[in-house]
């Protein structure tokens, strides 16, 4: 017979991000769970400005975000759960509309997570063979459009000591500047430019047409830029690191199933804004027609449960068991998409 041993699991969701739906290894550190449940202070963020959210017609959706547990062959324990939630933003704003959770959950808090997320975070003391556990959240999202400025030639590049834009300046997880190569391109593509605004625009417009996109598993942004292709996660990665390497504050933009990139200016008065850009078939420069549901924005999350930073946070559920249990993570609309209204 199997013994109980300190939890030989821990499973982590990737829907949606082009990778397998579960990862397992073997991890445990005595008492993390406990320490996980402590609520971190919210991260300092880079000004934020309601400038060009358009606030008719919105896009109302509502969706689900939980897991669902179901105890293996032999009892589980002192399992933890935590599940990445959207929030607001000036052109998003969530509300809970539904919770369902199991009794068998002891504990359940929101964790606001640096940098902008929150998570989900339960408890789960025992889970007999065979018994199932549930664990969501209902959220109504409501999508605004952004419009592009009426003058971008008047949008500058902001002071790299402005509050809150230093991680969006740095090299993070899987996105890189430190490339003398890299560095040149950029040079030659923003030397002849005078604003801003076309200096970016040179850089996005560079990445669209001389990076193909691939398929297979994230690499890193200076693979992407020696291949000249990459994974879609890596093609927008490269135009976070190219904007970085000219001074331009920008960061990764997590959207349901898929991702897109905002780069960060001022205008005359100093006020700052993000502008939005989206790669693919259907290309965006400073405006956004087609909003997605934002799951996070940035590209270098500290959590408990890892060491590391990291560059996505991905559901999590780690215990002590002499047998897996068996673990579904969930994600997915159950009303709305309509202009002005849900369903």
């Amino acid at each position: 017979m199997v013994g109980r041993q300190p939890f030989p699991l821990v499973v982590r969701g990737m829907l949606g991000r082009g990778v397998p739906v579960f990862w397992v290894s073997v991890f445990w550190v005595l008492g993390f769970w406990m320490s996980a449940l402590a609520t971190s202070p919210t991260a300092a963020q880079a000004p934020e400005a309601l400038h060009g959210v358009l606030t008719a017609e919105p896009v109302r959706e509502t969706w689900r975000f939980g897991v669902v547990l179901k105890g293996g062959a032999e009892a589980s324990r002192n399992i933890l759960v935590t599940i990445p939630l959207p929030v607001d933003w000036p052109e998003q704003k969530v509300r809970v509309v539904a919770k369902e959770a199991s009794p068998e959950i002891s504990k359940l808090t929101v964790r606001d997570t640096q940098p902008n997320f929150q998570q989900l975070v339960g408890v789960i003391p025992s889970l007999r063979p065979d018994q199932e556990v549930t664990l969501t959240y209902d959220l109504e999202v409501t999508m605004y459009r952004i419009a592009a400025p009426s003058n971008p030639e008047k949008w500058k590049l902001p002071k790299s000591s402005m509050k809150g834009l230093r991680n969006y300046l740095e090299p993070s997880p899987g996105i890189s500047f430190r490339d003398a190569k890299l560095r040149a391109q950029v040079k030659e593509l923003t030397k002849d430019k005078e604003t801003a605004w076309d200096q970016v625009r040179a850089l996005y417009e560079w990445v669209q047409t001389e990076v193909q996109p691939r398929g297979g598993d994230p690499a890193d942004s200076l693979e992407c830029f020696r291949e000249r292709s990459g994974h879609p996660e890596d093609i927008c990665g490269l135009f976070v690191a190219m904007c970085r390497a000219h001074k331009v504050p920008a960061r990764m933009v997590w959207v349901i199933e898929s991702q897109q990139a905002e780069f960060f200016l001022i205008d005359e008065e100093g006020e700052g804004r993000w502008f939005p850009v989206v790669f693919g078939g259907f290309t965006e420069f400073g405006s956004l027609t087609a909003p997605k549901l934002i799951e996070m924005k940035g590209d270098s999350f500290e959590v408990p449960e890892k060491k590391e930073p990291q560059k996505y946070v991905f559901e999590h559920v780690v215990g002590e068991a002499a047998s897996r249990p068996k673990v579904r993570f969930i994600r997915e609309q159950v009303r709305g998409g309509l202009k002005g209204e849900t369903r």
